[in-house]
């Protein structure tokens, strides 16, 4: 049975098959919801025509709906459009899928749902009796706990794992800077941080060469490629500088604060989770484009460094890491649906 995972996000969609073939594309899906499915059509082109199409969302808090509902059921009713015939099953948050109208009527367990369909994948995949799972993309991080082979989280709504720890808003690209720090070093003292959305994490991590610059992309703060010296600009600008003002030193400089700050937030919310634990988590699993965040947390973090790591982009590929909750739901659903055709 050939099955497709999807995970759309508001910025980023994901699609994975169980056999570990995995995409993602850019996709802001505030500015054209409507188009939500053609870029499905562009995503999965290269795949293989599915059996089954297993879907896990976060896409339902983009701000040109009114409601998550509203969110939900536009998401499931454009897939189900690109799907045409073809059955589309998506995950919940209580476990184990819906059909796709059943879905829409039960929006508050499927909508942000990707999280869960990930830590129930990996925590039996790999049978994780006490661990954690660190999943760490462009916009947010993942901290959640994994007990018995299944998911310990005790939150399940976006509002109850940001108070649980569980759910950080900051992650490698999309996170603006102010939203980080209020100042940085800059020749011999502190500069305030201007708060505009003048430059984001993704300059910084290609300033310190932790993401690879694209002259072709451009999501960035201020719409120009992705480059080392356009990264350069954008920080700059926090600083209300120009080019004249701020050298290639002093971007190096800002850039390695900030990334420092980020890391001890992260840090913060693993030792919240450390708390609540009777024993020291056991087994860290890294995934996401941020696995190199993750790394540094696990060295960083003196309540993970004694864990065995399991790294998903080492144990599958770095394109499995990236789309990782899509081939998760890929995986359940082969696991689900194998030897049956109704969900639970």
């Amino acid at each position: 049975m050939n099955i497709l995972g999807l995970d759309i996000g508001g910025a980023n969609l994901k699609a994975a098959a169980a056999d570990g073939q995995a995409a993602s594309r850019s996709f802001e899906i505030w500015k054209a919801p409507e188009r939500l499915t053609d870029e499905l059509q562009l995503l999965t082109a290269d795949f293989p025509q599915p059996d089954i199409i297993a879907v896990t969302m976060t896409a339902e808090l983009a701000d040109c709906f009114a409601t998550k509902a509203e969110g939900v059921a536009h998401v499931i009713r454009a897939v189900v459009d690109w799907a045409g015939e073809i059955p589309v099953y998506v995950w919940r948050t209580a476990g184990g899928f819906a059909e796709a109208a059943a879905a829409i009527d039960e929006p508050q367990r499927v909508a942000a749902a990707n999280w869960h369909a990930l830590a129930t994948w990996v925590a039996d995949q790999f049978e994780i009796e006490n661990g954690l799972l660190i999943d760490i993309g462009s916009t947010t991080t993942d901290l959640i706990p994994l007990a018995g082979r299944k998911s310990a989280a005790i939150g399940l709504t976006d509002p109850q794992r940001l108070q649980s720890s569980e759910l950080i808003y900051t992650g490698i690209r999309r996170t603006p800077l102010c939203a980080l720090a209020v100042s940085v070093p800059y020749r011999g003292g502190y500069c305030p941080l201007a708060a505009e959305w003048f430059a984001t994490t993704q300059d910084v991590y290609i300033t310190l060469g932790d993401i690879a610059p694209g002259e072709d992309h451009c999501e960035t703060a201020d719409g120009r490629p992705a480059t080392v010296d356009m990264s350069r600009a954008r920080l700059g600008r926090m600083l209300c500088c120009d080019s004249e003002e701020f050298s290639d030193d002093d971007a190096r400089i800002a850039a390695q604060y900030i990334a420092d700050v980020q890391l001890q937030i992260l840090a913060t919310a693993v030792r919240r989770l450390s708390k609540r634990q009777e024993h020291p988590f056991e087994t860290l699993v890294l995934s996401g484009s941020g696995s190199f965040l993750a790394q540094r947390l696990s060295r960083a973090s003196p309540e993970l460094c004694n864990s065995q790591l399991i790294s998903l982009a080492a144990e599958c590929t770095p394109a499995v890491a990236d789309a990782a909750c899509a081939f998760a739901v890929a995986k359940l659903a082969e696991k689900r649906f194998s030897s049956s055709e109704t969900p639970n």
